[in-house]
């Protein structure tokens, strides 16, 4: 009699502490199930002041938005340089927008009428011969490329300077923001990278 209780006994407290075990173990499971929800983000609730600090964090980081910088141009190689600096220019908070023309004379005129903001299709002796022939007001407002089939005596001689491609504006307007922005992404590395690696040296970036 006294030999069965003991059995009896033991076997309790053997299944007690086999059922502790596995709670244990049940415990480490979902303690690691929820250091994985927390280091993948997937059901962690967020403070709402946390919160508030992370949407200013996103909003710091924002570009600001400063502009539109409109351009009328010609196919090749201009909007095809130009399209090279839109996402240089937003990320800078300006927009460029690009209006390709088949002519040389309608892009001079709608800068001069104030429709766009600047043009880039042309060399610097093209834009005065045409300022002194149809009365416009247009200035050179930055250097950005060669083309030296257009020249005789070579990139370093006096005659290339006549044949820079630049950006025109109308008088007054050189100092806009957006125009500097627009000539100062058209000279930067990116862009005269992309001018060396497209056009095996028909187009040449301005130094």
């Amino acid at each position: 009699m006294k030999k069965r209780i003991f059995t009896t006994l033991f076997a309790t407290v053997l299944a007690a502490g086999v059922l502790t075990g596995c709670g244990s173990q049940d415990g480490a499971k979902t303690s690691g199930a929820d250091d994985v929800e927390i280091v993948t983000g997937d059901s962690v609730e967020v403070n709402p002041e946390e919160d508030g600090e992370m949407e200013e964090n996103i909003e710091g980081d924002a570009v600001e938005i400063k502009g539109t910088i409109t351009v009328a141009s010609t196919a090749t190689p201009h909007a095809e340089i130009l399209e090279q600096a839109k996402p240089l220019l937003a990320a800078k908070g300006w927009d460029l927008e690009v209006t390709i023309f088949d002519d040389d004379v309608q892009p001079n005129l709608v800068v001069e009428s104030g429709e766009f903001d600047a043009n880039y299709f042309q060399d610097i002796s093209y834009l005065d011969s045409f300022n002194e022939e149809q009365g416009t007001h247009l200035v050179n407002a930055g250097e950005i490329h060669y083309e030296p089939f257009d020249i005789s005596q070579g990139t370093d001689s006096e005659e290339a300077k006549t044949y820079v491609n630049i950006i025109a504006v109308k008088e007054g307007n050189e100092e806009n923001e957006g125009i500097k922005a627009l000539v100062e992404v058209l000279k930067s590395d990116d862009i005269k990278t992309f001018i060396e690696n497209t056009y095996d040296g028909d187009v040449v970036a301005f130094e």
